[in-house]
């Protein structure tokens, strides 16, 4: 699952990222790092200093991880649809992959009775927002989409956790709340390599169409 950093500077030019496992620099002015196996059992660190053209740098600071690199856990869904998943250059080019996914918002698994009442069947670790989100994470990203559609989106988590970590991966975003007090709703995720992100966005609320 990739890692990503959005950093903002004052009186900068930009963000210098750098990320670290342990004590190796495993990637250089970069927003977004992806484990891998050799990392399991470290811990990732990042170093963002500011810069700016006309002086030195500012002031660095390392952020590090609270948990240590795990392996994920095993998906045999994802390993039955290799097969198909991957595409050649031209399907790439001649075709557009849509993808559709409910996240099931955390707002609606706040509380144990609500887990109870509706996803009795389900171990509540399997529920927990820190296991089920990185994991959906990783599956859209293996299924390469030109388009991504989402619905029961948290609204944190569309801008602390998918916006940042699919505009890593070439995507561009939008969300739009539900009209109601729970801060869910659904988010459209284009690839860049495939639409032109300079577009204007027009919204159309269902109601009105």
């Amino acid at each position: 699952v990739p890692l990503s950093v959005e950093a903002r500077v004052l009186h900068a030019d930009f963000p210098l990222i750098v990320w670290f496992v342990g004590d190796e620099q495993v990637a250089f002015d970069s927003p977004s790092y992806t484990p891998t196996e050799k990392d399991l059992g470290k811990r990732v660190r990042v170093l963002i200093s500011p810069h700016r053209d006309d002086r030195k740098h500012g002031c660095e600071e390392v952020y590090e991880f609270q948990s240590l690199v795990k392996p994920r856990p095993y998906l045999p869904a994802l390993k039955l649809r290799q097969s198909w998943i991957p595409r050649t250059d031209s399907q790439r080019a001649s075709g557009v992959r849509v993808l559709s996914y409910n996240l099931m918002a955390d707002v609606h698994l706040s509380t144990e009775m609500e887990r109870r009442a509706k996803y009795a069947d389900c171990h509540v670790s399997s529920l927990c927002r820190t296991r089920r989100i990185p994991l959906l994470l990783y599956e859209i990203i293996q299924h390469d989409a030109d388009i991504i559609c989402l619905q029961e989106v948290d609204a944190t988590i569309f801008e602390t956790l998918l916006l940042p970590a699919l505009q890593a991966q070439g995507y561009e975003g939008f969300y739009s709340n539900k009209a109601t007090r729970q801060l869910e709703g659904c988010a459209m995720f284009w690839s860049l390599a495939k639409f032109d992100h300079d577009a204007d966005i027009e919204v159309y609320p269902i109601r009105e169409l």
